[in-house]
């Protein structure tokens, strides 16, 4: 299903945008900015994605977690992780695990059969967005997703980049953008039913801008 927003920016500057997700019921879970970019003034910005599912392995960098590999799922899935040296070089798979007759009420459960330490997590649009890190094998992780996304603004000039980390997101203490950095920031819940947002930035006499949500349908 696609989903998708429209930043509305009818001030005299531009405006750089993050968007990320939370997953409040986990811990040690490293929130990344899976899309970023510019909002144009005196302009609207359309954003479009699907909200396909999809695991993700990632790579630790600094303030960054790097996409190395990813697998399109299906949601109330299990899957298990698996590592083998003789198909490198892509020597991971994720294997579906088969149904026992019960139903997962977790969106994805993934286990670590791999005999490796790995960062997992699950991605938005193919795009990593969510990472538990330091699985150990033989780990098991749960993901139990929101159809909420997070909008971040950011001051003109203020650098993002796809996989950096929202520090209040990580455990770690390493994160790379601080989220006092964000000017403002909004929640978005879209479903089949409300796809689409509208996103209005708005300036007050100070210069300080805020976020108005609206929905489409």
């Amino acid at each position: 299903m696609q989903l998708g927003l429209t930043i509305i920016n009818p001030a005299e500057i531009p405006f750089n945008y993050v968007l990320f997700l939370r997953l409040p019921q986990a811990r040690h879970c490293a929130s990344v900015v899976w899309m970023t970019g510019e909002a144009p003034p005196k302009a609207s910005l359309p954003l479009t994605w699907s909200d396909a599912p999809a695991v993700v392995l990632g790579s630790r960098e600094d303030d960054a977690l790097i996409q190395d590999k990813t697998w399109p799922v299906a949601l109330h899935t299990r899957w298990r992780l698996e590592y083998s040296s003789e198909t490198d070089p892509d020597p991971f798979r994720l294997v579906p695990v088969p149904d026992v007759g019960t139903v997962i009420k977790d969106d994805v459960i993934v286990e670590n059969r791999s005999g490796i330490e790995v960062n997992v997590g699950m991605g938005v649009n193919m795009v990593g967005a969510l990472y538990m890190e330091n699985i150990l094998s033989n780990e098991n992780v749960i993901f139990k997703m929101a159809p909420v996304y997070h909008l971040g603004l950011l001051a003109p000039g203020t650098p993002a980049r796809v996989g950096q980390v929202v520090d209040n997101g990580d455990e770690a203490g390493t994160g790379g953008l601080p989220v006092e950095a964000m000017l403002a920031q909004c929640t978005i819940e879209l479903s089949g039913t409300r796809p689409l947002a509208l996103v209005k930035i708005v300036v007050d006499e100070a210069g300080s801008p805020s976020l108005s949500v609206s929905y489409v349908g």
